[in-house]
């Protein structure tokens, strides 16, 4: 951590805000599911992490005359179940931390600031908490300096969501439920310490007549962090799925929804493509890649990527085929890093490498552009290799280069890709997608 200090401070100096973004949430079956393991992991990358680096950043962020430290806490903290008790209480020891941190703010910037024990009241600087609304960390006071905020993030609204849902209350309205005191604050001043609640409710009421609201077993107004996996179907994919449900279609790709998904695929990809819709990201992987190698084939992979860490050995044990990570340092391979494992092509005692697999965007969060893409494909053609792109987060990629997705895809070169659909609002699955349907001829046969 010193190191890492050192080396912000030589390439931007001192630093004025530290952001935790941990989540972490393990929940379990009651008390007693509350397992040891989960107790362990969530106490070091939650609360260690946390005060791991406010302590070393704590001096840059005292001094700073706009110094924060922020984290992310839970609705939990305040409503805590058995079964999150776990997480509840880290995240809990998480706020106390920070409000001791603010209190060192409070009290001054020194070294020596804030220390010792309080033994009464009116001894010390420590945030209490408020009982009335409060407001935004440092609105009211006239106090500058560092300060310590707490974000409890429950739903999100955009503009365009605002406009969708005109008849839900915001939540400043008079008719919000979260009204009345959306803010949890720490004072004295309040500049120190507060906890922002950001509030909105989910378009759930759009579903009235759909779903049976009495039989809900959870608060639908709340949004995690923690995985895109856990966000619920979109409104327009729940209604087209009622909307398709009434009388027949012919099974196995053949029905006139398949044929209408081959179409927008074909023109978002820019030329003719074949699609083979499956259960998930693992089912996507597993056909795709077996669909452009022989028995004796293995695929040349990041050590980070999917296939090798977060599908259970699937590939090998289902698929059949061998996976040869290559270690990388941002999640990226290279034709540099590729050529460390494609080799021995033609030696019966080596599995071949016959195929590459990258994933956009990567497990690490960075993201390939066009031109790495086409080195890659490039590459890896020119050894005989054929490219699979896991896609579950496509979408993501395409946000965040602002091109379209024809551009690091099928016009770079890639050969078979798996483009992701639950993380992106659909109810389950995915879409093996063959751009180049000649390098996945068996595509059709390993779908079935």
């Amino acid at each position: 951590m010193a190191d890492l200090v050192a080396d912000i401070h030589e390439g931007f100096g001192p630093v004025d805000g530290l952001i935790h973004l941990v989540g972490g949430w393990r929940g379990g079956q009651g008390i007693t599911g509350q397992s040891d393991a989960d107790w362990d992991f969530l106490h070091t990358t939650v609360l260690t992490t946390l005060r791991t680096t406010s302590r070393a950043f704590y001096d840059d962020l005292a001094a700073s005359p706009v110094g924060r430290l922020a984290i992310v806490s839970s609705t939990t903290v305040t409503d805590p179940s058995a079964g999150d008790a776990n997480y509840a209480s880290i995240k809990a020891a998480a706020e106390t931390w920070l409000r001791s941190v603010a209190a060192g703010f409070a009290a001054g910037t020194g070294p020596e600031s804030g220390t010792g024990p309080r033994t009464g009241s009116g001894t010390g600087p420590e945030p209490a908490t408020s009982t009335g609304a409060g407001t935004a960390a440092g609105e009211g006071s006239t106090e500058g300096g560092a300060a310590g905020v707490v974000l409890v993030v429950k739903a999100l609204l955009d503009d365009a969501m605002r406009a969708r849902f005109p008849n839900v209350a915001s939540p400043d309205s008079p008719t919000s439920p979260c009204s009345a005191r959306p803010w949890r604050a720490y004072s004295p001043p309040l500049a120190h310490s507060s906890t922002v609640h950001a509030l909105f409710l989910t378009a759930t009421h759009n579903l009235k007549g759909i779903v049976n609201f009495d039989a809900q077993f959870h608060d639908p107004s709340v949004s995690s962090f923690a995985s895109d996996n856990y966000s619920g179907i979109h409104p327009e994919v729940l209604e087209a799925l009622v909307a398709a449900n009434g009388g027949h279609q012919t099974a196995y790709g053949e029905d006139v929804y398949t044929a209408r998904l081959r179409e927008e695929m074909s023109t978002l990809f820019g030329k003719e493509v074949d699609v083979f819709p499956v259960f998930n990201g693992t089912g996507a992987n597993v056909v795709g890649l077996q669909s452009l190698l022989p028995r004796w084939g293995a695929v040349v992979c990041a050590a980070t990527a999917h296939i090798n860490n977060d599908e259970n050995g699937a590939p090998e044990r289902v698929g059949g085929m061998k996976l040869l990570s290559v270690p990388t340092p941002d999640g990226k391979l290279t034709p540099e890093l590729i050529d460390m494992e494609a080799w021995g092509f033609g030696d019966e005692h080596r599995a071949q490498p016959l195929a590459v697999s990258i994933t956009q965007t990567t497990e690490l969060g960075t993201c390939y552009t066009p031109e790495e893409v086409r080195a890659i494909c490039d590459h890896a053609h020119s050894l005989g290799m054929k490219v699979h792109m896991d896609g579950a987060r496509l979408a993501n990629a395409a946000a965040h280069l602002g091109v379209p997705v024809r551009e690091f895809t099928s016009d770079a070169g890639v050969d078979v890709l798996s483009f992701g659909g639950t993380k992106n609002g659909i109810m389950f699955g995915e879409v093996i997608v063959a751009l180049n349907p000649t390098a996945a001829d068996g595509l059709i046969t390993c779908a079935r």
